[in-house]
C-alpha cells in the first residue's frame, strides 16, 4: 500500500522531492490520477505511510499547501485528510 500526497504543481513536487532527498528519504514523483485531481492539473509524491509526517513537516517548512492525501485501496483512494 502507499500513500498519495497531491499537490498543485509540478514544480511544487520536485521542490518537496528535493528537500526529502536531502533528508535521505526516497519518494516517486507521479501525476495524480484524475479521480484525484483537486482544482485542476495535480501532480504528487507516492509513498510509504510512514513517511506522510515527514512529507507534511518539509511542505509546511517550504510553505507549499498540500491539495490532499490518500491512500490505495482495493477499492480506489481513500483520503486521509
Amino acid at each position: 500500500m502507499r500513500c498519495l500526497v497531491v499537490y498543485a504543481s509540478l514544480n511544487q513536487v520536485h521542490r518537496l522531492k528535493r528537500h526529502i532527498y536531502r533528508g535521505g528519504l526516497y519518494v516517486d514523483m507521479v501525476r495524480a490520477p484524475q479521480c484525484l485531481g483537486v482544482r485542476g492539473c495535480s501532480f504528487a509524491l507516492a509513498c510509504d505511510p510512514a513517511l506522510l509526517p515527514a512529507i507534511r513537516d518539509a511542505s509546511k517548512e517550504l510553505a507549499i499547501e498540500i491539495r490532499g492525501v490518500f491512500t490505495e485501496s482495493p477499492d480506489g483512494y481513500v483520503s486521509l485528510r
